[in-house]
């Protein structure tokens, strides 16, 4: 609805693929929490996080996605 929420990384971390940043709860009926997260993959993961219908999420648990070239471009449709 046009509102901007910035969340810096504070954590350098070349080794991780994946960052959450935010977690957005829509678990309550007619409201919705925004916290500031910061959760790295492991090292050299590249499994992806998953959310789950609680509202919690977990790193390293999803399907590997951008594992190499041809994935993608495949997901980029070049």
């Amino acid at each position: 609805m046009g509102n901007v929420v910035i969340a810096p990384l504070i954590e350098r971390n070349d080794n991780a693929y994946w960052v959450a940043i935010a977690q957005i709860d829509f678990t309550k009926p007619g409201a919705m929490k925004v916290s500031h997260v910061e959760r790295y993959s492991k090292d050299h993961s590249e499994a992806s996080p998953v959310l789950y219908t609680d509202g919690s999420f977990k790193m390293d648990v999803g399907p590997i996605e951008l594992k190499n070239d041809s994935d993608y471009d495949n997901f980029f449709n070049y």
